[in-house]
């Protein structure tokens, strides 16, 4: 992906009509191929993303915002000298894990409430999270 291929899309998922210079240096990092890989994942991501504030509404909102202040954050937290001692693959880590840290929230309340009959109930790690009936 090209840089400004790489900015029209930013700009667009973002829903900003200026990239920070900050969060674009931090872009500027990854290879075209992480960064169309990037922008895939949070296409992707977008629409459960802004979902969230539907299914839990007693939180705040965790929706593409939320994502993209992560993003603004890391930016901000992390000065090109540092970056210079990583790797394209650091950062692009760091900018997926922006987008899916907060992944669990999208689990709806019928997907939360687990059969009792349901075999997989007895698997120790079902039990060790408190899930089993």
């Amino acid at each position: 992906m090209s840089r400004s291929d790489l900015k029209f899309e930013l700009q667009a998922l973002y829903g900003q009509a200026h990239i920070p210079e900050d969060v674009w240096a931090l872009v500027q990092n990854l290879t075209a191929g992480q960064s169309s890989r990037y922008v895939r994942l949070a296409k992707l991501l977008r629409d459960s993303l802004n979902q969230y504030p539907i299914f839990n509404r007693f939180f705040t909102d965790h929706g593409l915002g939320h994502s993209y202040r992560i993003t603004r954050n890391l930016a901000r937290l992390l000065p090109q000298a540092h970056l210079a001692q990583g790797t394209a693959g650091d950062v692009f880590v760091l900018l997926c894990a922006a987008f899916c840290h907060d992944i669990g929230m999208g689990i709806n309340q019928k997907i939360q409430v687990v059969d009792p009959a349901d075999s997989r109930t007895e698997e120790p790690w079902f039990k060790d999270i408190g899930v089993a009936a």
